[in-house]
Order: structure tokens, then C-alpha cells, then sequence
């Protein structure tokens, strides 16, 4: 909650009076220092953030594990650790961009 802007001017200097602590003694012009306690909240806690970055880890092992096995691994290597371009090859000059839609895999099923 920011009390700056959920309330009243009087009633914040009456909040940060009561909840801060006085720093130092009065000095000659009749003003002491104060010292308030700011209490930060996050909308997530350690947990959840833990939670969220090992589910992204776990995404994007995936995303990798399936970019090998339908491009192969050298492909694979070339699309994973290049920014924006893929491969620019003299004879054909493919370029592939990171929006590039693949054709799904073929497999064939044997029983």
C-alpha cells in the first residue's frame, strides 16, 4: 500500500510522526531528525518466483529438446546461439529469422 497516495496529506504526516523514530536530540533551531521505516511489498513471494523461474528452465529445456530433435543437432546449435539469423549459406543463402515457422516432423511409426 503507498500511503502517499491512498491518503490525506495531514493524516500521512500524522502516521509518519507516530511510526518514525526520533534520530537525534532537538538542535538550536527547535527541529529534530526522524528516521521512518519503509516496509516494501512485492505482489510475489520467494516462493512463487523460485516456482516461476524453475517452470521457465523446465520451458525452455523443452523448446530446445524439441528444436533438436526435429532440426537436428548441428541446426539445432546454430538456431539456439545465434541472435537473429540462422545460417546464411553462399549457395542458397537461407536465412532463417527467429519468426520462421518450421513444418511439422515427420515420423514414421514402426511396430
Amino acid at each position: 500500500m503507498v500511503l502517499e497516495r491512498s491518503v490525506k496529506k495531514e493524516k500521512l504526516a500524522a502516521c509518519q510522526l507516530e511510526y518514525s523514530i526520533r534520530l537525534n536530540e532537538a538542535n538550536d533551531a527547535g527541529m529534530e531528525i526522524r528516521g521512518l521505516m519503509v516496509i516494501k511489498q512485492t505482489k510475489k513471494t520467494r516462493a512463487r518466483q523460485r516456482k516461476q523461474a524453475i517452470t521457465n528452465w523446465k520451458t525452455i529445456g523443452r523448446k530446445v529438446i524439441h528444436t533438436v530433435e526435429r532440426l537436428g543437432v548441428d541446426y539445432a546449435q546454430e538456431l539456439l546461439h545465434s541472435y537473429n539469423c540462422l545460417i546464411d549459406e553462399p549457395a542458397g543463402a537461407v536465412i532463417l529469422r527467429r519468426d520462421t515457422v518450421f513444418p511439422p516432423p515427420t515420423r514414421s511409426m514402426v511396430s
